[in-house]
């Protein structure tokens, strides 16, 4: 055999294995560009679909503010038509708005002109009724004339009862405006359906689809996840690259579809590109075999050992000088796919665990919020049921016993909504740690013992077991922070224990630490959540009912408190149904017993004459009953000027002025009676609902003895009523 035959075979035994490593990462590249383009098309739907919900709640906002004007006046609603005119004429998408009442019955519409004359569907009436919450409709023809059209709905709650619904109707031509203002792609087919699967409105063949059902296998499988990319036959019978994404606040679903030649067209353009490199490869080395001959066959021999090296990555990898260009070429080319394709390899999964990993950040950020707010609208309504409840047992009895009861549960619960209050404005300052520490040597053992009872005798633990554990352990700390810290372990551990269950409260000194440790047998913490349980807002699974209460706050005080004391605090657990235990580490404070606490009892307070100034009715006549039935003289004002022409006349010892009052405001009160030596003695205290060192510090500025934040403690009040100086008249 002529050696050009050898060099031939030589050529082509070298270049096999090149040839079949490069044919499994072209397809290998084939497949990793297509899943990048439907990624991509996934991603875009994504973002448009975002964009709709946002238009979404804009527009829902938009009616509820609409919704509490209309709450506000009475039919025919005469004031609010213009208002409504208005929004149909200047929104270029709203066909229609319009109030119908709680059967159905339309109370006044308005229509955009040249649109059909549209009403709300009963459908979404009885859904509005049912939830009385906003509501989405699904599309809805109307045929005479034809119009296809969405609607928003919104309850219009007078007292406690649906009075009406308003709403407002989007034309679907509205929505193909919206998807054409944002294109996937060059020929792509953009389809917004709704919760049923009909056409909303679609960029392709919009007037032939519009109110008919997206194909079945692309239904199949939007009902079978939320999101998802694939290929898929359209409405048309075209291939397709399709992706959608439903939509968690409207349940309506956004689609589009990319042809297929067009995606795959681009792919063709680089297979090819590679499948003739290759080919280009075999022939360039079929002639030199037949011009250099014996000349070739040590490059050659030298192109194939690198070759395998590179293939074959348990060889080392050969730098060797080859004299023919070709030969290098091929060489180099093979080296820069392999690397090419490594890269974009590496790139594609750090862009995919990136996006995962944003999304599950975003996700678990909103799940926060959602049940931030439905457990903060839960602890706030349980203790204004007790109020209203008291409320009216005193309205409807003479019972001295029951009206003694009806008082404690007012003032209990009226305690519990300012400590809501109050924890929804201090967590900031606590975990950030700028609360000021007022620290002395305190008996650890002894601040658990007392939290524990406070706990117990106010029912808080009633359906579970407390044991106590407690040794003498001296810590340098604050005191009222210190039983914070262990209130809020305590009424955890009691929270997730179920009734009859058990939880032990420890406290025990080490060497150089001290070592308090609450633990239950209750629902435990599952694994996923333990890392972040000292988070903002976390919490373990709840029921329906969420009778375990709480914000979510009380263990991101503890770490935080735990920590400014110079301490450490961690929770561990083995798992759902197995309990928890938190264990808190404090420095030891050695040989040091911490100082008894004197009783200082309140003196009895003489009568006084006292002017009340607040323009809330309710508060003002419950302060002025509380301080008359104490034997107090009591006159009231419910405006700055009638204010100060009341202290002026009655020149009291005390007055308690409300901040904000109208004429003008207690601040305006205060100037023009310190400016004023007849009653420049009167003992100024200011009532505000607001708390800001800022606000304390202008009202100490102008004249008030107290700053106090609704509600007040009644131990102040007693306390400065007590102490006050009495003025001679």
């Amino acid at each position: 055999m002529r050696i050009r035959a050898h060099l031939f075979v030589l050529i082509l035994a070298a270049l096999l294995p090149v040839l079949v490593f490069a044919t499994i990462m072209t397809a290998r590249f084939w497949q990793l560009q297509r899943e990048a383009f439907e990624q991509r098309f996934l991603e875009r739907v994504r973002a448009l679909r975002l964009a709709a919900d946002t238009e979404i709640e804009s527009t829902i906002q938009t009616l509820r503010a609409l919704a509490a004007s209309t709450a506000a006046n009475e039919p025919p609603f005469d004031s609010l038509r213009a208002q409504f005119e208005n929004f149909v004429a200047t929104d270029s998408g709203w066909a229609t708005m319009g109030i119908v009442d709680a059967s159905g019955k339309p109370v006044m519409s308005v229509f955009r002109t040249g649109s059909a004359n549209l009403t709300l569907d009963p459908a979404t009436i009885d859904e509005v009724k049912k939830r009385q919450q906003p509501v989405i409709s699904n599309l809805v023809a109307s045929k005479s004339p034809v119009a296809w059209t969405t609607y928003f709905a919104v309850p219009v709650i007078r007292g406690d009862a649906l009075r009406y619904v308003l709403y407002a109707g989007v034309d679907h031509n509205a929505w193909l405006a919206f998807l054409k203002t944002y294109p996937i792609a060059e020929r792509a087919a953009l389809t917004l359906n709704d919760r049923e699967g009909l056409i909303i409105a679609r960029t392709l063949n919009d007037e032939q689809w519009v109110g008919k059902r997206s194909t079945p296998a692309f239904w199949r499988r939007v009902q079978e996840r939320s999101e998802d990319s694939f290929r898929n036959v359209g409405l048309e019978g075209q291939a397709f690259y399709s992706a959608f994404s439903r939509s968690p606040f409207s349940g309506w679903v956004l689609g589009t579809g990319v042809p297929q030649d067009d995606v795959e067209g681009e792919l063709r353009g680089s297979l090819l590109l590679t499948i003739s490199g290759i080919i280009g490869t075999l022939i360039v080395a079929s002639l030199l075999a037949a011009v250099i001959g014996r000349r070739i066959t040590r490059e050659i021999n030298l192109l194939s050992d690198s070759a395998r090296s590179m293939v074959d990555t348990n060889l080392p990898l050969r730098h060797r000088t080859l004299t023919i260009a070709e030969a290098a070429t091929v060489l180099d080319t093979l080296e820069d796919s392999a690397r090419l394709l490594h890269e974009r390899q590496k790139s594609l999964n750090e862009a995919l665990v990136s996006e995962a990993h944003a999304r599950a950040v975003a996700e678990h950020a909103n799940e926060a919020k959602d049940q931030f707010l439905a457990m903060l609208g839960h602890e706030l309504r349980n203790p204004l049921s007790a109020i209203s409840s008291a409320s009216a047992i005193q309205a409807h009895t003479n019972d001295p016993e029951l009206l003694g009861r009806s008082r404690e549960i007012i003032d209990r619960q009226v305690r519990h909504l300012t400590g809501i209050v109050n924890g929804l404005l201090d967590v900031a300052r606590i975990a950030s740690g700028k609360v000021v520490l007022t620290k002395a040597a305190v008996d650890l053992g002894d601040v658990a013992r007392y939290a524990v009872h406070a706990i117990q005798d106010s029912g808080r633990a009633d359906q579970v077991q407390i044991e106590l554990h407690l040794q003498p352990a001296v810590v340098w700390a604050d005191e009222t922070r210190l039983a914070q810290v262990v209130t809020n372990l305590v009424e955890n551990a009691v929270k997730y224990t179920a009734r009859g269950g058990l939880v032990e409260v420890r406290v025990e000194p080490e060497p150089e630490t001290v070592v308090l440790s609450v633990r239950d047998n209750g629902s435990g913490i599952a694994p996923e959540l333990l890392p972040r349980i000292f988070d903002m807002f976390t919490q373990g699974e709840r029921t329906l009912d969420r009778s375990q209460g709480g914000l979510g706050l009380g263990l991101t005080v503890v770490r935080s408190l735990v920590e400014q004391h110079g301490g450490s605090v961690r929770a561990k657990s083995d798992g759902p149904g197995r309990g928890s235990t938190f264990v808190v580490r404090l420095p030891r404070l050695k040989d040091v017993a911490p100082p008894p606490k004197p009783a200082s009892p309140t003196p009895a307070a003489t009568p006084r004459r006292i002017v009340v100034v607040d323009d809330n009715p309710d508060a003002r006549i419950a302060l002025t009953e509380q301080l008359r039935a104490s034997g107090h003289t009591v006159e009231t004002a419910v405006d700055g000027p009638t204010a100060v022409e009341t202290i002026r006349s009655v020149k009291p010892d005390i007055a308690i002025v409300d901040i904000g009052l109208p004429g003008f405001d207690g601040l305006e009160v205060a100037r023009r009676l310190r400016r004023d030596p007849e009653v420049d003695g009167v003992t100024l205290i200011a009532l505000s609902g607001y708390g800001t060192p800022q606000d304390r510090a202008a009202a100490l500025a102008v004249g008030f003895a107290r700053y106090w934040v609704k509600p007040f403690e009644e131990s102040a009040l007693s306390a400065l009523l007590a102490g006050a100086p009495e003025r001679q008249r």
